[in-house]
């Protein structure tokens, strides 16, 4: 039995606060990006983030409680890139449109377990490989920021491995602390512009059009599953959680979808990078005491959307340098645990180097990213390297005959 008050720790707080801020400091700005395109207002604009924001939060918080899993939810980071280049020739009501048509399909794949079945069929060192790609330049750009910001990054390098050996649990926040306090000192980053005011959403009605399905409903479906959803339940399973109820937690995604469509929400899934830092044993060393930095991640969220346009100053003011440190740094066990359990005896080394570069590549075909073609590469070397000489050539011989 699981009693929260027990379970709450100082290391699971901060790790899901850093995923919070991980995730507005990159893959928001796509959000802006996007509705620059499509020339929204700022009051549909506020809407949206208020949208993906109370979503995100409720998703992983009402999730991490129910399983006490360590799930963390946000928005479709390549369905709002997608937007950024389809945008433009919709209407905000078919747009609306087009979120709710693509929400629906992601509810109709988890209840019908469909998802759940094909992902079950990818290999644990695939998994594996998968996790370390996904993360491998976040752990690359921590070293790269010194090319530019050598002071930032001895202070919150040195801090981090520091304090990481005497009070592991304070790690990643006096790494982060002392890297703001830095900042602010040398007028990098200010509070100045913080203007605490609650964010109104504004309800849409949709407009369905067959050009609006096939151009946005159907492309931010099938980007939302393959590049978000997938490497999702990936990370989680990669940190230990194999037990993961995959269909009802996707089948949960689709229906906020649907519900914050008509708020300008255009998709709720489950997060990989994010995810990676609140489920590693930087979070907690107890993987099932981790769910905390999920509910304290949820909670965020929502405070994050209910003042959005405030809180959003503050993660948007942070040096991106200070963002790339941490992330990096919250993010190193995880892939140091990536790396491990990919080339562990047994499994197939092969597909695991082929897996974990693709995926690191971050190469992006027909508009689906590298997390895709990396378990398919992977799985794809797993395949020909099962077999020997000539039963790969009777295999392609039959093939061939057909």
């Amino acid at each position: 039995m699981h009693n929260i008050k027990d379970d709450i720790s100082f290391s699971a707080i901060v790790a899901g606060l850093i995923s919070v801020l991980v995730s507005f400091s990159g893959p928001a700005l796509i959000i802006f990006q996007a509705a620059k395109i499509a020339n929204l207002s700022a009051l549909q604009l506020s809407s949206w983030l208020w949208a993906v924001s109370i979503a995100s939060g409720l998703c992983g918080l009402i999730l991490s409680f129910r399983y006490k899993l360590p799930i963390i939810c946000a928005w479709s980071t390549p369905g709002a890139a997608l937007l950024v280049s389809s945008w433009m020739n919709y209407s905000y009501a078919e747009a609306i449109g087009a979120f709710l048509l693509s929400a629906l399909l992601v509810f109709i794949t988890g209840i019908t377990g469909i998802f759940e079945k094909l992902i079950n069929k990818i290999p644990n060192e695939i998994v594996s490989a998968l996790l370390a790609g996904i993360l491998f330049n976040f752990g690359m750009n921590v070293f790269k920021v010194a090319e530019t910001d050598i002071v930032v990054f001895i202070i919150m390098a040195l801090s981090y491995y520091i304090t990481k050996v005497m009070f592991p649990i304070f790690a990643v926040l006096v790494s982060l602390s002392l890297g703001i306090l830095y900042t602010y000192v040398n007028n990098e980053f200010s509070f100045s512009q913080i203007n605490l005011e609650w964010t109104t959403p504004i309800f849409t009605a949709p407009e369905f059009s067959l050009s609006a399905t096939i151009s946005l409903a159907l492309p931010l479906f099938i980007v939302t599953m393959l590049s978000q959803n997938t490497p999702g339940v990936g990370v989680l399973r990669a940190s230990g959680y194999n037990k993961l109820p995959i269909s009802p937690i996707i089948s949960f995604t689709g229906i906020l979808s649907v519900f914050f469509a008509f708020f300008g929400s255009h998709a709720i899934n489950l997060a990989a990078i994010t995810a990676a830092i609140c489920t590693n044993e930087g979070s907690h060393p107890d993987p099932n005491k981790r769910y905390i930095a999920g509910i304290f991640s949820g909670l965020l969220y929502i405070l994050v959307g209910l003042f959005g346009s405030a809180i959003a100053v503050v993660f948007f003011s942070l040096p991106q340098s200070v963002i790339s440190i941490i992330a990096g740094l919250a993010l190193l066990g995880a892939i140091s645990s990536g790396i491990s359990q990919s080339f562990a005896k047994g499994c197939n080394h092969e597909a695991a180097i082929a897996t974990l570069l693709v995926t690191a590549s971050n190469v992006s075909l027909f508009g689906v990213g590298s997390a895709f073609w990396g378990i398919i590469v992977g799985l794809f070397v797993l395949f020909i390297s099962s077999y020997n000489k000539k039963q790969l050539f009777n295999h392609l011989k039959s093939i061939l005959n057909l």
